[in-house]
């Protein structure tokens, strides 16, 4: 149909080009759409923010991240859903890092992040398995007050023990122990085995609460994986029994 609006002489507007591209997405059609790419260059219509965004995502989709990068670099206005396309760009065709990078750039240049963009890079930060990211990544949502319940039903491609402990950490950050107990069982049951890290701060979220059952199920877990209980893992379990009240518990586990 495009063809033959070409061939008719009809006029091609700022919305054709879009959607002409949506099913080149849809066929992933590379050869296809850069030649809609070219007609869109000599349209003039490479000044349009919609079509540009439109060229990106297209772009992405098939996998050629340098053209993606080359269309948001020609293009003089860039929005916030560049970025994200961009960023996006990068993060599902595996370069996570670059991803990033990309985000924090783009906080340099002023421009807030929304929830949609904070998905995409929480999944590259999981991707790279970097804890040290997780939580600068959290302090920008808290800083920049972002509706922190969109990611708790984020679908990771995968989720490492990694990805689990930033989740768990940033919920008890905001002082959400109940919710990262929570996602703790939910780690268990997705057959994600708990590390030090993990336990050290569960058994503070017991402390916190007081939920000196919860604490003793942990203690089983611990028991049950076979976890050495030395330096910090054994202090947090004489901490949680001590602070809620089962000096018992905690004399019984200092002499074993």
């Amino acid at each position: 149909m495009y063809v033959e609006m070409m061939c008719k002489g009809l006029d091609l507007d700022k919305y054709t080009y879009p959607l002409v591209l949506k099913a080149c997405v849809q066929l992933c059609d590379l050869r296809y759409g850069r030649f809609v790419h070219a007609h869109v260059i000599k349209n003039g219509f490479v000044l349009d923010l919609y079509v540009v965004n439109n060229l990106m995502r297209f772009y992405g989709v098939c996998g050629c991240v340098g053209s993606v990068r080359k269309v948001f670099d020609r293009s003089p206005v860039r929005d916030l859903v560049s970025w994200t396309i961009l960023i996006q760009g990068y993060v599902e065709n595996g370069y996570w890092k670059e991803g990033v990078d990309l985000f924090f750039e783009m906080i340099d240049d002023g421009l807030i992040a929304d929830e949609r963009m904070m998905v995409v890079v929480i999944s590259a930060c999981a991707k790279l398995g970097d804890l040290r990211l997780g939580r600068e990544l959290h302090e920008y949502l808290q800083s920049s007050k972002l509706n922190f319940d969109v990611f708790l039903g984020i679908e990771m491609p995968t989720r490492n023990v990694i990805s689990w402990n930033t989740l768990i950490s940033a919920l008890a950050q905001r002082r959400e122990f109940k919710q990262a107990l929570s996602a703790f069982n939910e780690m268990q049951d997705q057959g994600v085995k708990p590390d030090e890290n993990t336990l050290v701060g569960v058994l503070n979220y017991c402390s916190n609460l007081g939920a000196v059952e919860v604490g003793k199920w942990v203690h089983a877990c611990i028991d049950r994986n076979r976890i050495q209980v030395a330096g910090f893992v054994g202090n947090a379990l004489v901490d949680m029994y001590a602070k809620c009240g089962s000096m018992d518990d905690a004399l019984r586990f200092l002499e074993v």
